[in-house]
Formats: C-alpha cells, sequence, structure tokens
C-alpha cells in the first residue's frame, strides 16, 4: 500500500491527520517543513502515493516544494492545505500538477475521501 505523507509545520495539524490515517489502514509520514518534506519524498517518492502539503510553511512555502519536487522528476499526486486563499498562489499550484485543495479548517469526511480515492486506486 502507498504511503501518505502529511508537510505542515502545525504539530496539531499532522498528528490529527496522522491519527485519522492510521485508522484508515494507511501509513502516515509527516514533515514540519518543505525542506524536511522533500527529502523524504527523494528516499521514499516510489512508497508515496500522495502529498498533503501546507501551502504556507516557513523558510521554502508550498509552491517552491512543488516546484522542486517536479524538477526533481516527482510525480507524486498532492493535494494542498491552506487557511490563506491567495489566488495567485493556487493558480501557479494548478500549473504545477496539484490535484485539489482543501481551506483550513477542513471538512474531515471531504478529505478521507479524496486520500482514499488517490491511495485505493493506484
Amino acid at each position: 500500500m502507498k504511503q501518505l505523507l502529511v508537510v505542515d509545520d502545525q504539530p496539531g495539524i499532522r498528528a490529527l491527520l496522522k491519527e485519522i490515517f492510521r485508522r484508515e489502514g494507511y501509513e502516515v509520514l509527516e514533515a514540519a517543513d518543505a525542506e524536511e518534506g522533500l527529502s523524504v519524498c527523494l528516499h521514499a517518492s516510489h512508497t508515496i502515493g500522495l502529498i498533503l502539503l501546507d501551502i504556507k510553511l516557513p523558510g521554502m512555502n508550498g509552491i517552491d516544494f512543488l516546484r522542486q519536487l517536479r524538477m526533481h522528476g516527482g510525480d507524486i499526486p498532492v493535494v494542498l492545505m491552506t487557511a490563506y486563499g491567495e489566488v495567485e498562489q493556487l493558480e501557479e499550484a494548478k500549473r504545477l500538477g496539484v490535484q485539489d485543495f482543501f481551506s483550513k479548517p477542513f471538512d474531515i469526511d471531504e478529505i478521507k475521501q479524496v486520500v482514499r480515492h488517490y491511495l485505493n486506486h493506484q
């Protein structure tokens, strides 16, 4: 089964998503920032089936993470999570192949459905 990678600087969000998706039977990896997330992706890209990515991260933001991921040949599906609705960033994310977006606070059932779709159909 493919793994889920959660990249978010908020420990509470990472812990919540990790708990929810472990209960769903998924293996969940986590990263507190974009640099750590890229490192995980480069070392485990063949086992990661989906990335849940916060757009607002310290240092390298989510859009820069996407650029770096794609530049290194990563074609892992990405779903953005954001408390911010910057239209320009969302448009850039779409150009970089982001599959979906969630605004924080997000609907748990909705995010479960999206994760199931990507991880169960690979």
